[in-house]
């Protein structure tokens, strides 16, 4: 029965709900250019970036047709800058007269789908005629950029609409109902913080969309494709993923866009093991994956790579490594490695992998490469420490495509680990020449990058800047001293925080006990210790105590240190131990300093360095034979390798 109340409906091999001649309009013509055959071609191959270039290069007119294969690419990946490229040709090329019928309904369709949803309001106003589907893509994607005011006006512009048409048939209601739908579940399980009546709105959302389930599933709909993927995107929005399987389990059969909700909720909640299950699962099952599968796919690797160990002790890394090897060949044979969605992911994950190599040749063998490919490749850099290479990669980026904000902040890290000042002024110059330098996250990143570079004067000169810091920008500026003289500014800074009303966090806490440290300042450590606990109710954590503690020995205060050791709800690291252990040698305590060796040898029992150290407190206070049996328990136990405090 509910096929056939879509009966009207059809569906594009990927599952994409087209207007009824939707088909017609798409078949290529027997006539078609050359140019026309060209870009079809590379829509069909997936290659829509050269797709999308070659048609920005050209001075002629295509066929409606060609258009349409371009916009239907560009809502399968969403995509709203090559939309836009697409609508820019058009324009440039017909009359707003000229621009009607399906061409236009759909062109209104792509640029909503793809997110550029003003564009499509502003086409839609110079359609003649508007459709149930164009107002329902504009409705569908107007939540989404957070206008729920003119996402309800779309509602009320979509009932005109319908009440306007002279005998509205099953797929108009049902097109008009699922804007409805979606109004009420989705929009409602993404506002986390609105609550309704005491209670979130995505547990509101959640039940109102049981119980259009539980309706449906009385009327035997749940089985039919399309209302169980529109419910299983629903309960993937409310976070509820057990419901989604379910859901997907009772379809009768499944096509593209149900394989991909799925394969979409197991990599939006992090589950990366599973969503590359379901993925073998939709090839056994005969399911060609298309480019957003793989891009899935690719994610949910990355989201293993980020894993150290798995269940069973395997390096997830390696194994994230292995299967994401094998779909680029895959991916590579369908044309999908030149999509820029597709190599940045990949060069993501080779970076986290570790296989720079790999990661280079990818970048070097891709044809064209945009501001997405150059961005992931200076990513990898940054995020795997390789600072150097990413400030060279820039020097060439900033030739060859406009740098973006995104760039500019990435380049400002490697600045901070490479201490390169005079790149990190040069991007500080770009940033404010843009009209960035207003955005919180560039003047942290500036704040760090000049701190990184020992630039005092310039990192204080960027707060001072700042219209409205809040306590992020303040931690940023307080944070990393390294006994380079702005301890005192620091602990001024932190003093100064009550004026500008603001509570600070664990985070400003552990800088301004850095401060004191650095300072070597033990009372006013111990009184910003005990405020953070009585003042602020924040309970130290291990950074916490790892600092005040490193204090108080090397001031030789042991008694307070062996009270903080028993109060402590937390494990000490190897890290703590061998700090006390060092402070003991120095101070010359031999009771505490076997305390300390016990506890860095139960962590790191092959470590030779706290042996090492102990055998030598045990010399140094005569106490030679203890010295030699220290020793001999290093042999005997293998202990061989040095930790990195004595290399």
């Amino acid at each position: 029965m509910y096929r056939r109340a879509f009966h009207g409906q059809q569906q594009d091999r990927h599952g994409t709900i087209l207007p009824f001649d939707a088909h017609s309009a798409l078949v290529e013509g027997p006539h078609l250019s050359s140019s026309d055959q060209h870009l079809q071609s590379l829509c069909k191959a997936g290659l829509l970036a050269r797709a999308v270039d070659a048609l920005s290069q050209l001075h002629t007119l295509v066929s409606d047709a060609t258009y349409l294969r371009l916009l239907k690419a560009c809502i399968k990946l969403r995509l709203p800058t090559y939309a836009k490229q697409v609508h820019l040709h058009i324009a440039c090329h017909r009359t707003p007269a000229q621009v009607t019928g399906f061409l236009g309904g759909y062109l209104v369709i792509a640029l909503a789908r793809c997110g550029a949803v003003e564009d499509a309001v502003q086409i839609s106003f110079t359609l003649s005629h508007r459709t149930v589907f164009s107002w329902t893509a504009i409705i569908s994607a107007y939540p989404y950029i957070y206008q729920p005011l003119q996402s309800l006006w779309a509602v009320l512009e979509a009932e005109h609409v319908l009440s306007a048409l002279p005998e509205p048939d099953v797929v108009s209601w049902n097109a008009m109902l699922s804007v409805l739908v979606d109004q009420a579940c989705g929009v409602l399980a993404e506002g986390n913080v609105l609550l309704i009546q005491s209670r979130s709105a995505k547990l509101v959302a959640l039940d109102i969309g049981q119980a259009v389930h539980a309706d449906a599933d009385k009327s035997g709909f749940t089985a039919d494709v399309l209302v169980g993927t529109t419910l299983a995107s629903m309960y993937k929005k409310c976070g509820t993923l057990s419901k989604a399987e379910n859901v997907f389990t009772t379809m009768r059969q499944h096509n593209a866009v149900s394989w991909t909700t799925m394969l979409s909720a197991y990599v939006e909640q992090g589950h990366g093991e599973r969503a590359l299950c379901f993925f073998r699962q939709m090839r056994v099952e005969g399911f060609i994956p298309n480019q957003l599968t793989y891009l899935f796919a690719l994610q949910a690797c990355v989201i293993l790579a980020d894993r150290s160990i798995g269940a069973n002790g395997a390096s997830m890394k390696v194994i994230a490594l292995e299967v994401g090897r094998g779909l680029c060949v895959d991916a590579c044979k369908e044309n999908f490695l030149e999509e820029p969605s597709i190599s940045s992911t990949v060069l993501s994950l080779y970076g986290k992998c570790g296989a720079f190599e790999e990661a280079e040749g990818l970048f070097d063998n891709l044809s064209v490469k945009n501001v997405v490919s150059w961005t992931a490749m200076l990513s990898m850099y940054v995020e795997q420490g390789q600072s150097m290479k990413a400030l060279q990669l820039f020097e060439a980026l900033k030739e060859t495509v406009p740098v973006d904000i995104v760039v500019l902040l990435y380049v400002l890290q490697a600045c901070s680990e490479a201490g390169s000042l005079l790149t990190c002024k040069q991007v500080h110059f770009d940033i404010v020449s843009s009209g960035h330098d207003s955005l919180p996250s560039a003047a942290a990143t500036l704040i760090h990058a000049y701190g990184g570079c020992a630039s005092i004067q310039d990192r204080y000169a960027v707060f001072d800047k700042a219209s409205k810091p809040d306590i992020i920008l303040w931690n940023v500026c307080c944070a990393g001293n390294k006994g380079d003289g702005s301890d005192s500014i620091c602990l001024q800074m932190f003093e100064g925080l009550e004026l500008a009303s603001l509570e600070p966090d664990a985070v400003t806490f552990s800088a301004a006990l850095s401060a004191c440290n650095y300072a070597g300042d033990v009372s006013l450590g111990v009184e910003i210790f005990v405020s953070m606990m009585q003042d602020s109710g924040i309970h130290p954590d291990l950074r916490h105590y790892s600092i005040i503690i490193d204090l108080l020995v090397r001031a030789g205060n042991f008694r307070r240190v062996e009270n903080m050791l028993e109060q402590m709800s937390t494990e000490a690291d190897y890290a703590l131990w061998f700090c006390i252990l060092s402070a003991c040698r120095m101070h010359g305590n031999v009771d505490l300093a076997k305390r300390a060796f016990d506890g860095a040898i139960r962590i790191m029992p092959n470590c030779a360095s706290p042996y090492v150290m102990l055998s030598n407190i045990y010399a140094e206070a005569g106490l030679h034979e203890l010295a030699t049996e220290v020793e001999n328990a290093r042999l005997a136990e293998g202990a061989w390798e040095f930790g990195p405090e004595l290399e």
